[in-house]
């Protein structure tokens, strides 16, 4: 992204005909020539992973996931569930024999195993939006019209051009802390000022190619009271 943070311009509705001037104001098509596929991801370069690799202090790791059952995180939103777990080989297939490494000789062919099958919309992981997600007046991301984009698949615009992964620096925003609240409430937008706000607080500059991550606390509220709600 790029070092310019850049907000929820307001909270109230706006029209069409100014929604339209925030597209054309914001839009980064061109930017990178019309054939480019990556968007902001170009501020990403060598020179900045680079420049990332050399702060690392402790080496520590820590993971973003979060539990995906049958519990969460959908709820039927936009005909969304949660994901469903099929076994087509389980501990009661290993004992009565269904199935065994044929593959394997001799005695070996007491050795078993189990597999599944995991059925699930793709918003119930975590997962980077392609470019191809959002269509605008027909169009995608740099004046791709949207019949690139069919049932089998995205033509243009897809993750693929994400292919040699997203590496670089990552800034975390903790919103809700610099605010000092526990989470956000639905709906609440992030001014521009919110965020600079937070990056003092935190003594952290935002550069051309950071990965910027914003806290809004919703997960956490979602988990502490037993419901992902809508």
């Amino acid at each position: 992204m790029s070092a310019r943070l850049v907000g929820v311009v307001s909270k109230k509705q706006i029209s069409l005909a100014e929604f339209r001037k925030l597209t054309e104001r914001y839009s980064n098509w061109s930017r990178w020539g019309k054939d480019d596929q990556r968007g902001t991801l170009n501020y990403i370069t060598p020179q900045t992973v680079r420049s990332a690799r050399s702060e690392i202090r402790s080496g520590k790791t820590f993971s973003l996931a979060i539990p995906l059952d049958n519990k969460g995180p959908q709820r039927g939103l936009f005909g969304r569930f949660n994901p469903i777990l099929l076994m087509t080989r389980d501990g009661g297939d290993a004992i009565i024999g269904a199935y065994s490494a044929d593959w394997l000789g001799g005695e070996e062919k007491e050795t078993r195993s189990a597999d599944e099958v995991i059925v699930m919309p793709t918003q119930c992981a975590t997962h980077w939006d392609s470019l191809a997600h959002i269509i605008h007046r027909d169009m995608m991301y740099n004046g791709r019209s949207a019949a690139e984009f069919s049932s089998t698949g995205a033509k243009a615009n897809g993750i693929f051009a994400s292919r040699d992964g997203i590496v670089g620096r990552g800034v975390l925003l903790d919103i809700p802390r610099s605010r000092r609240r526990k989470h956000l409430g639905p709906g609440e937008g992030i001014s521009s000022d919110w965020l600079e706000e937070a990056a003092e607080r935190e003594s952290v500059r935002v550069r051309d190619g950071d990965i910027v991550i914003v806290r809004t606390g919703h997960m956490a509220a979602a988990r502490a009271r037993g419901d992902w709600g809508d």
